[in-house]
């Protein structure tokens, strides 16, 4: 089992629909290799949270790397993992809004952001971000 956080950025805004089919064929795809994972949306930013066997997780992230609609990857944590975290879905999904309330977001989802907040090696933190926000109603 292993699990790798990473964040990347649209090229461009995402309309529901595009989503919509993103998630779809992602959930698709996943379910037929038993990767699991939850994904977050913010602006042009996806924070995402993958995890399986290792082969099929690395294959996971090879297609996101090399989608045209992905740019600024980066690989947060990568390695093996001891249980799931989100072993109920395929793709657990939730779209920010860019200025939710503090009570509703933990903080911004940009890349500077990131670097600044999170020390290396803070997967348990970004896990429990992730798990946060999971908890709450998913689209």
């Amino acid at each position: 089992m292993y699990r790798v956080i990473y964040i990347s950025h649209s090229k461009s805004s995402m309309s529901d629909d595009e989503l919509d089919k993103i998630l779809s064929e992602a959930r698709r795809r996943n379910q037929a290799v038993n990767v699991t994972g939850m994904l977050l949306y913010c602006g042009r930013t996806f924070f995402q949270v993958l995890e399986g066997p290792q082969h099929q997780v690395q294959a996971t992230l090879d297609r996101v790397y090399r989608d045209p609609r992905h740019y600024r990857m980066k690989v947060l944590s990568f390695g093996p993992a001891k249980k799931r975290r989100f072993k109920d879905w395929s793709m657990g999904f939730r779209r920010l809004h860019k200025g939710m309330d503090a009570d509703n977001s933990f903080f911004e989802l940009s890349r500077n952001a990131l670097n600044y907040r999170i020390p290396k090696n803070a997967a348990g933190d970004l896990l429990t971000l992730m798990t946060s926000y999971a908890s709450t109603k998913l689209s």
